[in-house]
């Protein structure tokens, strides 16, 4: 369901070279939800347990197409493309209007088959946005579809267009009220997964949880929140092992933006941060426990509130022990902190 007489015009992505396709007019949509497609991963790293989780909340949440048809994979495939958007420091309304069209275009699936012409991915790019290496890469595909909507939009006039009309300017589909149909859902999609990721779900079912250092044995514990403002019967399972060589333990939620909740740790000699990688079911990637932030001794008190800038990325804040003010250090999204960071 595609794109009719578009210029051609060439812009230089952080990516790579794309190029915005005249493209024809299209006499049916061919993309059916329920048809099994050959399909590309999405995240490299596969699919979470978080996602699964966010599936099947969103499957009681949304009102459209996609109600009861969220996948882990459908969610690993948003996750994506919103992180490709707040990676490029857009507002989150840019998230809504790609995964509106990914939803209309793909069901949003990386298909990776020519089912319909020549298109291919999530967003059902043709040939001559570029090669199928790219339009099957997520990053790639969600830069080149902004790209275009900038330029159509520029001065951020996208921000307040109707969604909908967004999508059918970059698109340019034979079926332009398609997409605003969806846009409701495409914001409840956004919101669910930008909010998961930048809370402490640990365990990865979808709910907040806490992590306790026992004060005699310096093992870490993790208790499962329940989602309601409690905890699981049960838990309170050891997932570190004498964990004394550091004063301040927390969890940023996703601070590197692999979609699984991190611990950032301060060693109370050296006072620097560490941040341990969590696997997404109640441990820690193997190897992981790199320094992200050199001295922070003149804190006595660190925390992450999660996206506290609004800006889609985990964030810390740290209260400077002299002066007692707090002082808000921006996350980049991949496991470290935007330069120049760290105002009151």
């Amino acid at each position: 369901m595609r794109k009719i007489g578009t210029t051609a015009a060439a812009v230089i992505t952080a990516l790579g070279l794309s190029t915005y396709p005249a493209m024809a007019a299209e006499p049916e949509p061919t993309v059916s939800i329920n048809a099994a497609y050959q399909l590309a991963t999405c995240d490299s790293n596969g699919t979470t347990s978080t996602d699964a989780a966010l599936a099947t909340q969103l499957n009681s949440t949304l009102k459209a197409k996609m109600r009861g048809y969220m996948s882990a994979y459908r969610v690993s495939c948003a996750r994506m493309v919103i992180k490709a958007v707040r990676d490029r420091g857009l507002a989150p309304r840019a998230a809504v209007i790609a995964i509106a069209t990914t939803i209309v275009e793909s069901s949003i699936q990386n298909i990776s088959e020519e089912v319909d012409h020549d298109s291919l991915g999530l967003f059902q790019q043709r040939a001559s946005w570029g090669t199928r290496t790219q339009r099957l890469n997520p990053t790639w595909a969600t830069n080149a579809f902004l790209d275009k909507m900038i330029r159509l939009y520029p001065g951020d006039r996208w921000k307040t267009a109707p969604v909908g009309e967004v999508c059918q300017a970059v698109q340019v589909s034979a079926y332009p009220d398609l997409y605003q149909v969806q846009a409701a859902d495409a914001q409840i999609i956004v919101d669910t997964i930008s909010a998961a990721l930048s809370k402490p779900d640990f365990s990865g079912d979808g709910k907040a949880d806490v992590i306790a250092r026992n004060s005699a044995t310096k093992d870490l514990h993790l208790y499962l929140g329940n989602g309601s403002g409690g905890f699981k019967a049960g838990t309170g399972d050891v997932v570190g092992n004498n964990w004394g060589a550091f004063d301040v333990i927390f969890s940023p939620g996703d601070f590197s933006g692999d979609g699984k909740a991190d611990v950032i740790a301060r060693n109370s000699a050296t006072k620097d941060l560490h941040l341990y990688l969590g696997n997404g079911s109640g441990g820690f990637k193997a190897g992981t426990g790199d320094v992200v932030g050199n001295n922070w001794g003149a804190f006595d008190v660190i925390f992450s509130p999660g996206d506290f800038s609004g800006d889609g990325k985990a964030d810390v804040i740290a209260r400077n022990s002299a002066t007692k003010d707090l002082h808000l250090y921006l996350g980049n999204g991949s496991g470290g902190f935007k330069a120049g960071t760290g105002d009151v």
